[in-house]
């Protein structure tokens, strides 16, 4: 969480803690889950729908033989 608060222009908003919890607290809490939202993130409760919004990684290529890296 370090790195949100002391950089500009990151989508901070977009971060959420496990099974999609919202860790602030107060009106930083709200504002995170209006924006959310606002972006049309649908919630379960007080949390993120992980279901339908969780974003999977996808494997990564395989390197090239002789490629370097």
């Amino acid at each position: 969480m370090w790195a949100l608060h002391s950089s500009r222009g990151l989508p901070w908003h977009r971060v959420v803690g496990a099974k999609g919890e919202i860790k602030l607290k107060g009106e930083s809490g709200l504002e995170q889950r209006l924006r959310l939202e606002a972006e049309g993130v649908s919630f379960l409760g007080s949390r993120v729908n992980m279901e339908r919004h969780e974003h999977t990684f996808g494997r990564r290529p395989a390197a090239r033989k002789g490629a370097r890296r």
